[in-house]
C-alpha cells in the first residue's frame, strides 16, 4: 500500500467561489425535517455559509445537516428539534452550496482524479488473492500508533473454530472495541463452560444433551448477575469475551428478536444499542467486519470514510469478511464504498491474519540490515506509513493518583479513566505512594513507580507534564507534597476534585508536627474566624464550619492548569484566582450494566414486591442521613412494605447504627458496609428510588450519583453546589432548609405512587450521563488541557448526538423561581407540594389513613423544654473546651439524646455540668 494524503478541495475555483450559500429551513416539529432536506453520505462534506466553505462534523450516511449554535453537524432526522435550521438541496458539486469530496485520498504519485480508495478495491471474489501480510501490516500500524480498531463479529467466529485466534488478537492489543450480538457472546461462553458451540464439540461431533448447553450457560451467568461476576467466580476461564473483560475492551452486545436469554449486558433496545455503538464509532481508526451481515451493514452506515487526528484528515480502512459474496456486495451497495471485501470463512481468515501478524512482529524485532541503525528498517517505515497513519506520541505524562487497594472514589475514577487516556494517545506513567496497585490490568498496561523515583525518572526521560488527582483525604497527602516539590520542574495539571481541601491539610499538619503552621495559616488567610476554627481543631474538634475555610488556595496557585468537574467549582476558583486557567471536564463514569431487578433482589435476599430506597456511597455525617432516616420513618408508616438500604463504607467518626436504633428502624434500615462493584450494581438495580443528599459540600462531584443516574434510577439530591447543575428533568432536588424532611417525605411518597414518574426521571438521567459524563469525553478534555488546546464540555457533549433532548417530565412543574415541584396527587386527590405556607415553604398536605396530616410524623422544629435544658447543660460543659453556645452540633447532640430517652432528672446528669465557683 502506498502512502495516502488528503486531496483537499480547491475552493478558489470559479464554480465554488461563485456558488451560492446553502439554503436552510426550520424543522417543522421535533423529529421531522423539511421535505427538501439534503441526505448525507459518509464522504467529507462542505457547506457554504456566510464565513465560507466549512467541513461538516460527524459525517455519516443517511443523516441531515443542521446549522445551530454548535455549527454544522450531521444529525439523524429523529434527533432534530423543532425550529432547527436544516440544510436543503440535492446537488453535491457546489451548485447549491453543498460540496462532497468524493476523491478524498490519493497517493503521492497518482493523478488527483484517481479513484478514492483504489488501494482497497471493494470487489470480492474467492478467486482473488488476499495479501494477508499487507493486511497484517495495516493492523500492526494501527496498534503501534495507539489506534482504535473496531471488530464486528458474528457467531460463526465461534462455530467455525476460530475462537482461539480471535482471543489471541484481543490479548495482543489488536482489538480496541468489539460489536456483536447475544449469539456470539452466548456461544463463546458456552464453549468455555461446556467445550461445545451449539452442542458441537471441537471435533465437530454432536454431544449428548448439547442442544441445551448455550441455554444452560446463559442461565448460569444470569444467576451470577453479570458476565464479569461469572468470570470473577471462575465459571468462565477463556475465550473472546473473557479476554475482552480482562483487558477492559469495550463490548457492545446488541440484542435481536431471536435471542435466547439474553445474557446480562445485552442491550435489548435497538435504538439504545445504536446510540452506544455510534458513540464508539466516533473514535474508530480502522474496522474489521467478520461473518455478520446485519451488524456489518449497520456499523458501516455509522462509519465515515475518514477520521481526524491532530487536525489531519486520514482514511478509515474497513475490512469486510464473509463466506457469502452477496453480503459483501450488499455492504458496498449500502454505501460503505471503502470496504475491502474478502470472501472467506471466519476460520480461514483469522488463522491467516494471526499467522501474518506473528510474522510481521518477528520481522519488526529482527536486527536491522547492515548499515542501518535502530528500528529504521524498510518494513517499519512501510508499516508506519500505511494509509497515512502517523505515529502519534503526546509526550510522557506523570499521573499522580491513589489507586486500589487504597479505598477511594478517586482510585476507582482513575482506574476507569486511565485506559481512555491511553487511547487518546497519552503516554502515562503512574506515580503511587509506596505500594503496589492491585489492578492487574493497570500493571500490564502502564509503568508504575513510587513517588520517590520521580526525579530520577524525569532526569532519564523528561515528562511533558504531571497530572495530580487532588482530593480532600489523607490518600492525597503524597500528591499534595509532590505538587510543590515538582513546581518549576514539570508543568502541572491539577484535577481538583474538591474545592475544600481543609481536612487533608489539617491531617497533614496534625500528623506532621506542624500544628503551629496550620494555626498560623488559618489566621493569616481567614482572620479571627479562621484562628478560632483552628483553635477548636487543636482542641480535638472538627466543626462543620471547616467547610468555610477551604485551604485550597496554595494548591490553586501552584497549578499551571486546573481541571474541575463542575461550573460551580470553576466559579469558586475564578473568584480567588481570576487569571488561573480552569477547564470544566465532566467526570466520566462507565454506564452501569442493565441488570434484571427481580434477579438482583433474589440474590440480595429482598422481598420481590417491597419498595426499596437506597443511599449508595461512603456514609458520613454530611450525607444528610439524619433527615433521610427521619423522613423514611414517616414514609414507612405510610408504606410499611418498604426498606431503606445504606450501601457503602462508614466513616469512623459516624455512628449511624445508633441513630437507626434511636428511631426504632432497626428492622427496616440495612447497613451493608463496603461492597465490591458487582454488589454495588446489584443494590443499585434492586432499588426503586435512590437518595444522594449532601450538605455541607466540599464542591465535589459525586461519582456514586453519576452511577445511580447512569443506571437509569430515579434519584433525589440536595439542591446545593455542583448538584444544582443537574438538569431538572434528571433528578428531584430538595433544598437543605427547615422543610428538608417534609419535602423529602413528599417526594418519596409521590415517587412511590407513580412508577411512570420514576421511569421518566431514570430514563432522562441515563441519557444525560451517557451524553455528558463519558470516560471518552473526560479523556478528550484531559488531552486538550495537557496540550493547551481549547476544549468546551457542553460543545463536546452536544457533538455526541446520543439522544433527543431530555424527555419532558409530565409530573414536574415549575414554581415562580424555576424550581421543580412535584404535582403528583395523594390518594385523596390532595396535591403534593403545591400548597404553600405564608412564608413560601411547602406544606405537607398528604394524609395518613386516618386523615390526619403526616406532618405529625416528623420532628417539630420547636425545641421541647427537655431539649432546651439539655442544650444549655451541654453548652456549659463544652465552654471550657471552646465550643460556642450556639454551635449546631450541640443542638443535634441534644436532639439525638432526647430521642434516646435521656432522663434529665437522673442524678448522673448532674455530672455533665461542671461545678463552678
Amino acid at each position: 500500500m502506498k502512502k495516502l494524503h488528503y486531496n483537499a478541495p480547491d475552493f478558489a475555483v470559479p464554480l465554488l467561489v461563485n456558488a451560492p450559500p446553502a439554503r436552510t429551513a426550520p424543522a417543522p416539529q421535533n423529529g421531522v425535517v423539511p421535505p427538501d432536506f439534503y441526505s448525507t453520505t459518509n464522504f467529507p462534506t462542505y457547506i457554504k455559509v456566510e464565513a465560507g466553505w466549512q467541513l461538516v462534523g460527524d459525517a455519516r450516511m443517511d443523516a441531515v445537516i443542521v446549522l445551530d449554535e454548535q455549527g454544522l453537524r450531521c444529525v439523524e432526522p429523529r434527533y432534530v428539534g423543532a425550529g432547527t435550521a436544516v440544510v436543503l438541496g440535492q446537488r453535491e458539486h457546489g451548485e447549491e452550496g453543498i460540496f462532497v469530496n468524493e476523491n478524498p485520498f490519493v497517493t503521492e504519485d497518482e493523478d488527483e482524479g484517481r479513484d478514492v480508495f483504489s488501494f482497497m478495491s471493494s470487489g470480492s471474489s474467492r478467486e482473488r488473492r488476499t495479501d494477508y501480510h499487507e493486511l497484517a501490516e495495516l493492523l500492526e500500524a494501527d496498534r503501534l500508533q495507539s489506534g482504535n480498531t473496531l471488530w464486528v463479529l458474528g457467531p460463526a467466529v465461534v462455530h467455525s473454530g476460530a475462537r482461539e485466534a480471535m482471543e489471541w488478537l484481543v490479548n495482543n492489543g489488536y482489538v480496541g472495541v468489539l460489536f456483536a450480538g447475544n449469539a456470539l457472546a452466548a456461544h463463546d461462553l458456552e464453549t468455555s463452560a461446556y467445550g461445545t458451540s451449539l452442542g458441537i464439540n471441537s471435533q465437530g461431533r454432536a454431544v449428548r444433551g448439547g442442544h441445551r448447553h448455550h441455554i444452560a450457560a446463559i442461565n448460569q451467568i444470569r444467576a451470577y448477575g453479570s458476565i464479569e461476576r461469572a468470570i470473577e467466580a471462575g465459571y468462565i476461564t477463556d475465550g473472546i469475551v473473557y479476554a475482552c473483560v480482562k483487558h477492559q475492551i469495550p463490548m457492545v452486545l446488541a440484542g435481536s428478536i431471536r435471542d435466547d436469554g439474553p445474557l446480562p449486558g445485552v442491550i435489548t433496545d435497538a435504538l439504545e444499542a445504536q446510540m452506544v455503538m455510534r458513540e464508539h464509532t466516533k473514535r474508530v481508526t480502522m474496522a474489521v467486519m467478520l461473518a455478520t451481515a446485519l451488524h456489518s451493514i449497520a456499523t458501516g452506515n455509522m462509519l465515515p470514510t475518514f477520521y481526524r487526528r491532530d487536525g489531519e484528515m486520514l482514511p478509515l480502512p474497513i475490512i469486510a469478511v464473509d463466506q457469502d459474496e452477496f453480503v459483501l456486495s450488499k455492504l458496498v451497495d449500502r454505501g460503505t464504498h471503502q470496504a475491502y471485501g474478502i470472501a472467506r470463512n471466519a476460520h480461514d481468515f483469522l488463522l491467516h491474519i494471526v499467522t501474518a501478524l506473528q510474522r510481521v512482529r518477528q520481522e519488526l524485532q529482527a536486527p536491522p540490515p547492515a548499515g542501518e541503525v535502530g528500528r529504521g528498517s524498510e518494513l517499519m517505515n512501510r508499516v508506519t506509513n500505511h494509509s497515512s497513519l502517523i505515529t502519534h506520541h503526546s509526550g510522557r505524562v506523570a499521573f499522580y493518583s491513589p489507586l486500589n487497594p487504597v479505598q477511594s472514589g478517586i482510585s476507582d475514577y482513575s482506574e476507569e479513566l486511565l485506559p481512555w487516556l491511553a487511547d487518546a494517545g497519552l503516554d502515562v506513567t503512574l506515580i503511587v505512594d509506596n505500594y503496589r496497585p492491585s489492578n492487574s490490568n493497570l500493571l500490564a498496561s502502564f509503568a508504575v513507580h513510587h513517588a520517590r523515583d520521580f526525579a530520577r525518572l524525569h532526569r532519564q526521560q523528561p515528562f511533558a507534564a504531571a497530572v495530580y488527582q487532588m482530593g480532600n483525604s489523607p490518600a492525597h497527602a503524597y500528591i499534595h507534597k509532590a505538587l510543590f516539590a515538582n513546581q518549576g520542574i514539570v508543568p502541572s495539571v491539577v484535577a481538583l476534585h474538591e474545592y475544600v481541601l481543609h481536612h487533608l491539610v489539617m491531617w497533614m499538619a496534625l500528623n506532621g508536627g506542624r500544628r503551629k503552621d496550620y494555626q498560623r495559616e488559618m489566621a493569616l488567610r481567614y482572620g479571627e474566624r479562621g484562628a478560632e476554627a483552628a483553635r477548636r481543631v487543636l482542641l480535638g474538634q472538627t466543626p462543620d464550619s471547616l467547610f468555610n475555610f477551604p485551604l485550597s488556595e496554595r494548591v490553586i496557585a501552584a497549578a499551571d492548569q486546573l481541571i474541575v468537574h463542575s461550573r460551580y467549582m470553576a466559579a469558586a476558583i475564578n473568584e480567588i484566582a481570576p487569571d488561573k486557567p480552569v477547564t470544566v471536564v465532566p467526570m466520566g463514569v462507565p454506564l452501569p450494566p442493565h441488570l434484571d431487578r427481580a434477579a438482583t433482589r433474589a440474590r440480595l435476599g429482598m422481598v420481590a414486591d417491597e419498595f426499596i430506597i437506597a443511599s449508595l456511597g461512603h456514609i458520613n455525617p454530611y450525607k444528610r442521613l439524619t433527615p433521610s432516616l427521619r423522613a423514611y420513618k414517616a414514609f414507612a408508616m405510610e408504606r410499611p412494605n418498604s426498606r431503606y438500604f445504606l450501601v457503602g463504607s462508614i466513616s469512623a467518626n459516624y455512628n449511624v447504627q445508633r441513630q437507626i436504633q434511636a428511631l426504632g428502624l432497626g428492622e427496616r434500615v440495612v447497613v451493608t458496609g463496603h461492597v465490591d462493584t458487582a454488589s454495588f450494581n446489584d443494590y443499585l438495580a434492586a432499588a426503586d428510588v435512590c437518595l444522594n443528599l449532601r450538605y455541607p459540600s466540599a464542591g465535589e462531584t459525586s461519582a456514586a450519583l453519576l452511577r445511580i443516574m447512569g443506571a437509569g434510577q430515579a434519584v433525589i439530591v440536595s439542591n446545593t453546589a455542583a448538584f444544582a447543575e443537574l438538569p431538572p428533568a434528571t433528578a428531584a432536588r430538595i433544598e437543605v432548609d427547615g422543610d428538608e424532611e417534609a419535602l423529602l417525605l413528599e417526594y418519596l411518597l409521590a415517587l412511590a405512587d407513580q412508577p411512570a414518574l420514576r421511569a421518566v426521571l431514570g430514563r432522562n438521567a441515563r441519557r444525560y450521563v451517557a451524553r455528558y459524563h463519558t470516560l471518552e469525553g473526560a479523556a478528550a478534555g484531559y488531552d486538550a488541557v495537557i496540550h493547551h488546546q481549547p476544549w468546551e464540555a457542553d460543545t463536546y457533549a452536544n457533538s455526541l448526538l446520543l439522544t433527543d433532548d431530555l424527555a419532558p417530565t409530565p409530573s414536574l412543574n415549575r414554581a415562580n423561581d424555576g424550581s421543580p415541584l412535584l404535582t403528583a396527587r395523594a390518594n385523596n386527590d390532595t396535591p403534593l407540594l403545591t400548597a404553600r405556607a405564608n412564608n413560601g415553604s411547602p406544606l405537607l398536605t398528604a394524609r395518613a389513613n386516618n386523615g390526619s396530616p403526616l406532618q405529625s410524623n416528623l420532628q417539630s422544629s420547636v425545641l421541647s423544654p427537655q431539649h432546651s435544658t439539655l442544650v444549655e447543660a451541654l453548652a456549659d460543659a463544652a465552654a471550657d473546651v471552646g465550643v460556642a453556645p450556639d454551635d449546631a452540633l450541640l443542638h443535634e447532640f441534644a436532639r439525638v439524646a432526647v430521642e434516646l430517652g435521656v432522663d434529665m432528672s437522673h442524678p448522673q446528669f448532674d455530672q455533665l455540668t461542671p461545678q463552678r465557683g
